[in-house]
């Protein structure tokens, strides 16, 4: 029974990464095909802006803290080797004046932004812990986890682009 505790809790620890990443493949299709894509300058505007409507969701008084914002991380390759020339944009918060009874509210209130705007919930851990999802029309992931304390974070990430929206190859 361990065994497979550990082994449900690695596949979990996994798909997390990867999820909060949106990382794994080149481009934003599968395998890495060197496919245009929008710039890195785009997919940072959008991450912003899927941000703000989720904070507009959760509720008009919800405040952003504690931002983590990296409009430039490398990507990695199927294989797990850096992409040079593929980055992602993501943000991440600590959704501030939160409380623990109001968990459920704030779980529900994204699930119902996600059904309205294209994601569909990918990893889940019950109850409310966490929520994860993909935008199946853009690579787009989101993710809302929550801990005893009645902390809230929200993450968001790009898929893999390429810096200018062209397929670079990767070089030495």
């Amino acid at each position: 029974m361990k065994r497979e505790s550990g082994k449900r809790l690695a596949a979990i620890a996994v798909a997390v990464m990867l999820v909060v990443t949106g990382c794994g493949s080149g481009g934003n299709s599968p395998g890495g095909e060197m496919q245009p894509t929008i710039t890195l300058a785009e997919a940072a505007r959008k991450v912003d802006e899927y941000a703000e409507l989720a904070r507009q969701a959760i509720g008009p008084d919800t405040k952003f803290g504690n931002p983590g914002k990296n409009y430039d991380f490398p990507c990695s390759n199927a294989d797990g080797s850096p992409a040079k020339n593929r980055r992602d944009a993501r943000v991440s918060y600590q959704l501030e004046g939160t409380s623990v009874e109001k968990i459920p509210v704030y779980f529900d209130a994204i699930r119902s932004f996600w059904a309205r705007s294209g994601f569909e919930v990918n990893d889940e851990e019950p109850p409310n812990r966490y929520l994860g999802g993909v935008n199946k029309a853009n690579g787009f992931t989101m993710a809302l986890k929550s801990n005893d304390l009645g902390e809230v974070y929200l993450k968001v990430s790009s898929p893999c682009v390429w810096r200018n929206g062209s397929p670079e190859p990767d070089k030495p």
